[in-house]
């Protein structure tokens, strides 16, 4: 079986091996032989070390290759503490979260970064669930935001599971899709 060079496929999560700085990112990223980054673009929000973060990167030969936005609050301790702060489910830290997003969205866009990706939480199961309304709009809302930056939006999970994500038309409806 011939040998497949994954260097140029394969992104490491910056926040998973805790950087002070883009040059202590690089560093580590380059430490491991995976120089591409889905870069949390909290830290770029908030400036210091990070300003200007994807232009240190590339500067210092790391790529990224998708962005990552955090949302206000969570908290991946344990599952429950991740199902009960995860993403944009918590109605005490939506509208802080929002506001974030549409903050980091022309950061990214700026940094010439197409791909956007974030946890949106723990969503229902059942789509009768009042929650389950509630929780597309705020999908839909982030998506908007997303394209009018020129971004395309993408969402982690993992905690459902992959045949329901795949049945499941509503969130496609509810989305415009």
């Amino acid at each position: 079986m011939p040998t497949v060079n994954l260097s140029n496929r394969l992104a490491v999560c910056s926040w998973s091996v805790k950087p002070a700085s883009p040059a202590e990112l690089a560093d580590k990223l380059n430490a491991i032989g995976v120089p591409r980054a889905q870069l949390a673009f909290d830290p770029l929000r908030k400036g210091g070390a990070w300003a200007d973060g994807v232009a240190k990167l590339t500067d210092l030969g790391i790529t990224v290759a998708g962005a990552m936005f955090e949302a206000v609050g969570e908290d991946y301790t344990t599952l429950d503490s991740i199902k009960r702060t995860g993403g944009i489910v918590p109605d005490a830290t939506w509208p802080q979260t929002f506001e974030h997003f549409k903050v980091m969205a022309p950061m990214v866009q700026r940094a010439g970064v197409t791909h956007v990706m974030f946890h949106a939480g723990f969503l229902p199961h059942e789509h009768g669930d009042p929650e389950y309304r509630k929780l597309a709009n705020r999908l839909a809302q982030v998506a908007a935001v997303c394209a009018d930056h020129g971004l395309t939006c993408c969402l982690e999970t993992g905690q459902e599971e992959a045949s329901a994500l795949l049945a499941d038309t509503r969130f496609k409806i509810l989305l415009g899709e």
